[in-house]
């Protein structure tokens, strides 16, 4: 097997019939499969795209999410992994053109374009990938690559662990930071997926608690004896250095405020990285961009 195409559905069954049909209906000269997790508490109206041999669906009792993510992680047979919410829809040739660069690159994880569509299915604008490779640091810095546009070697999402059931929302920030600090990161032109954004278009997520998700991811990745390294690595590789020393710096401040009581030690190794920061960054204007929290 290939690919499998993991589909969560929460609360919005009426729009997963198109996003499991977009996904049936790619044309790969290879095997794919579809898992559906039903996490909304009640069965799935009969649909014909039940009824096509590619597809398993599994109730999962409205647990978290990472939860059922990770439960179809270990069920899944495909070599790649594509994870997509109910309400996004793929794109003819989504999957032959993120599987040929993937497979070109050897990368653990390629992305591709994508379409921001309203609650009408109007379109808003795409989404263009402009960044690949060594993209530890930007993670860390906190950009965001959605996995809905993306195939994720297995091998490599459940080397790290899966999915952390404790970010949510950030779940899929915390995946791409965990596998980029080992592996590499791949960039697919073409245009793969259509998300929908708006007023009704998140509904089942608490995006109320982005910011304290982001600080609980940053200080795991912190803690990690392998981040600094890679991080001063991941740097030296990057077109917008000073950005990421400003950002990095800002987040490395605001850590060793948050341990100046509960621990000192930690606090004044925080701080001495977020002063390494500044010296390396200082000199470059957009050094200060970054320290404001902007690219």
């Amino acid at each position: 097997m290939t690919i499998t195409c993991i589909i969560a559905t929460f609360n919005r069954e009426q729009l997963l019939a198109r996003s499991v049909e977009t996904v049936l209906a790619q044309q790969l000269d290879a095997e794919f499969e579809v898992i559906v997790l039903n996490d909304a508490g009640e069965p799935l109206q009969p649909a014909d795209w039940q009824n096509d041999s590619r597809v398993s669906i599994y109730n999962t009792n409205r647990v978290n999410r990472c939860y059922a993510w990770n439960a179809a992680l270990a069920m899944a047979k495909g070599e790649y992994i594509h994870i997509s919410g109910d309400d996004d829809y793929m794109l003819p040739g989504a999957y032959a053109a993120l599987l040929a660069r993937a497979r070109q690159t050897g990368a653990e994880w390629t992305y591709g374009a994508y379409n921001c569509v309203n609650d009408d299915g109007e379109f808003i604008e795409t989404i263009l990938p402009t960044m690949e490779g060594d993209l530890f640091a930007h993670t860390v810095a906190d950009i965001g690559i959605p996995m809905g546009a993306s195939l994720m070697s297995r091998t490599a999402v459940l080397s790290v662990g899966g999915m952390d059931p404790e970010l949510i929302p950030g779940q899929d920030r915390d995946l791409t930071l965990r596998i980029a600090l080992f592996g590499k990161i791949a960039a697919c032109q073409d245009i793969v997926a259509a998300f929908r954004v708006g007023p009704q278009g998140a509904t089942t997520t608490p995006w109320s608690r982005s910011a304290q998700t982001g600080r609980i991811m940053r200080e795991k990745c912190f803690a990690n004896p392998r981040c600094l390294p890679r991080l001063f690595e991941s740097i030296s590789k990057a077109k917008n250095r000073g950005a990421l020393r400003g950002r990095l710096a800002r987040f490395y401040g605001a850590s060793a405020i948050r341990h100046v009581r509960c621990s000192p030690f930690t606090a004044l190794s925080r701080a001495l990285v977020a002063v390494r920061f500044c010296l390396a960054g200082v000199p470059d204007r957009c050094f200060f961009r970054g320290l404001r929290g902007g690219w």
